[in-house]
């Protein structure tokens, strides 16, 4: 199976996967929070900032859904 054939199948796994606005941890290092400050659905990226450094990010959509859990 191609890379390309796992990332689909793995889109798919998590495509359902409703984020918003707010404070998330890291799924595999809960001590890494983050804060979603904007999502562009268009474009499917993510504006974040991390807790702890204060430094702002760009990560996919789809980096989120599959590695972000809501701290709510």
């Amino acid at each position: 199976m191609s890379g390309k054939e796992k990332y689909l199948i793995e889109y798919e796994k998590y495509k359902n996967i409703h984020l918003s606005e707010g404070f998330y941890y890291k799924k595999d290092a809960s001590h890494i929070k983050y804060e979603i400050k904007n999502i562009n659905y268009e474009s499917e990226e993510v504006y974040l900032k991390n807790i702890k450094s204060e430094n702002e990010l760009t990560k996919t959509l789809h980096w989120c859904r599959k590695n972000l859990v809501s701290m709510h």
